[in-house]
């Protein structure tokens, strides 16, 4: 499986998209692909076919495995989409299509090489900027509501303050 595996690590770095159709695996763009790497493909083609049509793919145990070891960490997959539980990312289920190539790739790298800081996506700026403009006036429409006594509005300020905006001076309220 190593050959394979780094036939998919070298197609995510070229930018190459791979996908299987029937028993014929299909890479995009085709102008990425040096003859050395299609080579390559037809060399590992069975091990590239178990790979990518295989769910829960045959390394999984040892990627919860090292993923309970550094502590459960959040995974990146691109700008603000994570894997927080591995463990439920990897079961299968009917009727959902399984997670790409190119994700699985990622999260190998992730767990097992240490995705470099550079290669770890960043945070969208838009979605930040967004967090910083509406926080503050989430937070009066938190305070408005709780001196109307509009415990309706107040629930749904609490939860856009914890839950969306994830303010980190939010605190629940103690009993």
């Amino acid at each position: 499986m190593d050959d394979a595996q780094a036939i998919l690590e070298r197609a995510h770095e070229l930018g190459i998209t791979l996908t299987v159709a029937g028993d014929r695996i299909r890479y995009r763009p085709r102008s990425a692909a040096s003859p050395d790497f299609v080579e390559a493909l037809h060399q590992c083609k069975l091990q590239l076919l178990k790979i990518l049509t295989t769910w829960p793919p045959p390394d999984a145990a040892d990627l919860v495995a090292r993923w309970k070891e550094l502590g459960r960490p959040e995974i990146p997959l691109s700008p603000g989409v994570f894997i927080s539980n591995l463990e439920r990312w990897l079961r299968p289920l009917h009727g959902l299509p399984t997670p790409s190539p190119e994700d699985m790739v990622r999260v190998r790298r992730f767990l097992l090489e240490y995705l470099p800081p550079g290669e770890v996506p960043q945070a969208n700026p838009v979605l930040e900027k967004w967090r910083r403009v509406s926080t503050p006036d989430w937070r009066c429409t938190l305070q408005e509501s709780i001196a109307q006594g509009d415990s309706d509005r107040e629930k749904y300020a609490r939860w856009m303050l914890r839950d969306i905006l994830l303010d980190p001076e939010y605190e629940e309220p103690t009993v």
